[in-house]
């Protein structure tokens, strides 16, 4: 019996069956994207959104965030910029302790070489801890190296000629003579290629250069009153080397200057000798003077329109401006302490109720002002008094010896030459007189009769 497909009872079909729950719970290619995608989320997990509001954390409150790391990394920082101050300033106050400890007129080099070892150690600390330039170092921390740059990549370099070569040489070589050029030397072409390869290497060549001559004058103030009685040099030379037991060439001169007298020692270390206790104790007395001291540069500030008082406000009253006080602004304004602090030979303005004071430092500072209201410092700046030398030369120059012939004021001929009575009283009508003027040109002046 052939087969046949069994019977089905009848189904009445479902409404709620449609053509799109169909679709939807069929699986597409959409839909396994989708769901693998599901799956790798919950498997990694999400990362943490950014906060950028600062409010906290966006995702978990466990997590570093940025905040904290850099917060740490500033107190880390902190730290050992605290620590490394502290280190640096107890070294800063042995330093200076160091350099103070060298006291006294006998020391003075010994203060000065300390000064400028310690400088140069700052210097050099600042170059390696703070990375700040070192232009000013009198030799470079690293020095640059000599040594030449050669090139190995091309090809191998020819034998060189000399002057001494004759040409059957050059021509069994293949090479051609090299003919030195004479006009140039050897010694002026290192001279015109030289460079400093850094700002140290051209200090160390100035270092190198011919020092200052060091001043190892005396200086010995005597009384206002003894200044136009002093005794010949010669004869308080004597007197000293004779109250010192000095040989006779430890005191190479005596000068007299406008304060008193300046006693040259041949040597330092006389000097050094001349400054101790016992024998600047006995040059007063041998010179009858008030003070023995040594020379000592100091840079002059004038400070005009400084008012003369201000006003106290614990009681309303006027506050007269003292030394005391200019010294403590002027060591304030300027970071250095001054060495001598007076008002100015004019006084006070007793209109303006101001008055010009003269500050005195060891050293160059910066310009200032006193108490807000002053004018700002200016140096002083001495320049030679340039006069006409009369009676002498009749020609314009500084208060220097002048070795030059002594002229009549009226004639202008040489007064060891001159016939009759000179100056006011010279006979002669015509006369040709020949001076240098302040700009220093020679004047050639006849004189018309009188």
């Amino acid at each position: 019996m052939p087969p046949s497909t069994p019977s089905r009872p009848a189904v009445a079909p479902d409404i709620n069956h449609t053509a799109a729950t169909v679709v939807a719970a069929t699986p597409s290619v959409a839909n396994l994207q989708r769901l693998k995608k599901v799956k790798i989320q919950q498997s990694t997990g999400r990362p943490p959104k950014l906060n950028m509001a600062g409010k906290g954390p966006a995702a978990d409150d466990n997590e570093s965030l940025l905040q904290d790391t850099i917060n740490k990394q500033f107190a880390k920082q902190e730290r050992e910029n605290r620590i490394q101050k502290d280190v640096i300033t107890k070294l800063a106050i042995q330093l200076d302790g160091f350099v103070q400890s060298f006291e006294g007129d006998t020391q003075k080099d010994h203060r000065r070489i300390a000064r400028q070892f310690v400088d140069t150690l700052g210097q050099h600390l600042n170059a390696a801890v703070y990375a700040q330039s070192a232009e000013r170092l009198t030799a470079p921390i690293r020095p640059p190296s000599t040594q030449a740059k050669t090139d190995t990549s091309g090809p191998e370099p020819q034998t060189s000629t000399t002057s001494s070569d004759t040409w059957a040489d050059v021509a069994r070589r293949g090479t051609k003579l090299h003919i030195p050029s004479h006009t140039t030397s050897t010694a002026s072409k290192e001279r015109s290629t030289m460079t400093y390869k850094t700002a140290g290497d051209k200090l160390a060549a100035k270092a190198t250069r011919k020092p200052r001559k060091e001043d190892t004058r005396i200086l010995v103030r005597l009384p206002s009153n003894q200044l136009s009685s002093r005794p010949p040099a010669f004869a308080a030379r004597l007197a000293l080397l004779q109250a010192l037991r000095l040989r006779e060439g430890d005191i190479r001169d005596v000068q007299p200057i406008n304060t008193g007298w300046a006693i040259k020692p041949s040597t330092l270390d006389i000097r050094d000798k001349l400054l101790q206790d016992s024998s600047k104790a006995e040059i007063p007395n041998v010179l009858h003077a008030l003070a023995v001291d040594i020379p000592e540069e100091w840079i002059v500030y004038v400070v005009p329109r400084v008012p003369v008082s201000t006003i106290d406000l614990t009681n309303g009253k006027p506050l007269t401006i003292t030394q005391e006080m200019v010294q403590t602004e002027a060591k304030i304004q300027t970071g250095r302490t001054p060495v001598d602090v007076h008002i100015s030979r004019h006084g006070a303005d007793p209109i303006s109720r101001e008055a010009t004071w003269i500050v005195s430092f060891r050293e160059e500072v910066r310009k200032f002002r006193l108490f807000y209201a002053s004018d700002l410092s200016r140096q002083v700046k001495k320049s030679l008094l340039i006069i006409r030398h009369d009676p002498g030369c009749q020609g314009y120059h500084t208060t220097r010896f002048c070795n030059r012939k002594a002229l009549c004021r009226n004639c202008g001929n040489r007064l060891d030459l001159h016939e009759g009575p000179a100056h006011e009283r010279c006979k002669i009508i015509w006369r040709w007189l020949v001076r240098n003027d302040p700009n220093g040109l020679l004047i050639l002046i006849l004189i018309p009769p009188k």
